[in-house]
């Protein structure tokens, strides 16, 4: 991104296309990572910290990916995602060299992110929940077993 910046070629458009790139890749090499999440939360190792360097791009995916996994409606997974943007401020003096539209598209969350990484998933696996059982190891047994642990009535 900074070569972008540092060339004269970034902007808001191209820090959203750059996003959108990145969430589909936190499912094409990420998703050992996201398997061993479940493991994690199947195996019952409580308390559990999901966390990433800003706490919002492949955190925002894992939770989505959890919540997904406890048949929440999509309506309410995006919703739960997009309150990021209620509650994460990025640092701007962190990166005083970006103009502020790169700022403030790198610092929050959109529909459109999430967007790519599901697009992703049914492009590689077919659908979300093809991608649950061959990509994250989540059958039926499992998923209910998470929804036993997870959910209240």
């Amino acid at each position: 991104m900074r070569e972008r910046w540092a060339a004269g070629r970034l902007t808001a458009d191209v820090a959203q296309e750059l996003m959108r790139d990145s969430y589909r890749n936190y499912i094409r090499r990420h998703t050992p990572r996201f398997r061993a999440l479940f493991d994690h939360l199947l195996g019952d190792h409580a308390p559990l910290v999901i966390h990433c360097t800003a706490g919002k791009d492949r955190t925002g995916v894992a939770c989505a990916l959890v919540l997904a996994a406890l048949d929440v409606d999509d309506e309410i997974i995006l919703g739960d995602y997009l309150l990021t943007n209620q509650y994460f401020r990025r640092d701007a003096a962190a990166h005083p060299d970006l103009p502020q539209d790169v700022l403030e598209t790198i610092g929050t969350v959109q529909a459109s992110f999430l967007a790519a990484a599901l697009d992703t998933v049914r492009e590689e696996y077919g659908d979300l929940q093809a991608y649950l059982r061959e990509g994250l190891g989540i059958d039926e047994i499992a998923r209910t077993a998470l929804q036993r642990r997870y959910l209240t009535a």
